[in-house]
């Protein structure tokens, strides 16, 4: 089996046991059993699961970005509002894939309340938006701007 093959399986078991328990409550044995490899297997892919969470967010929001900036620039002929399309299909993607939003709601608290994990989570955010051909860019979000609750 391919490498890629192998961490996508890892990814996918991840999405189900982090939807199903959370993710702290989710252990790395939970996700291995669940995507058929050892323990180890998923350690000689991801470092921890931070490095886990981490690369599942980032497969899942850069997946439903892309779709949803394709979206607005297949309509950038007939509408007038390109920010209506982006919004009605991100709101499309959550009704669709509900454990997807779940997920990066779970993941976004930490980072709020855990700096390192806000940290992570920025490094891979740097640098433009995503731009679509139509023009239309994609604001990046970032955890460290939120205040953490007193």
């Amino acid at each position: 089996m391919d490498t890629r093959d192998d961490v996508r399986q890892i990814l996918d078991a991840a999405a189900r046991e982090f939807a199903r328990q959370g993710i702290d409550a989710a252990s790395l044995e939970d996700i291995a059993a669940t995507a058929g490899f050892t323990k180890g297997a998923v350690y000689s892919n991801f470092a921890s699961k931070d490095e886990l969470v981490l690369a599942l967010v980032d497969a899942q929001v850069g997946t439903r970005l892309r779709s949803s900036v394709d979206a607005v620039d297949a309509t950038r002929e007939t509408t007038d509002d390109p920010a209506a399309v982006l919004g009605d299909r991100l709101t499309a993607a959550m009704v669709e894939h509900p454990e997807e939003h779940v997920l990066f709601l779970e993941f976004w608290l930490r980072a709020i309340r855990d700096a390192g994990t806000a940290a992570r989570l920025g490094q891979g955010r740097r640098g433009p938006p995503v731009r679509g051909r139509a023009g239309s860019s994609a604001v990046r979000a970032d955890p460290t701007a939120v205040r953490r609750p007193r």
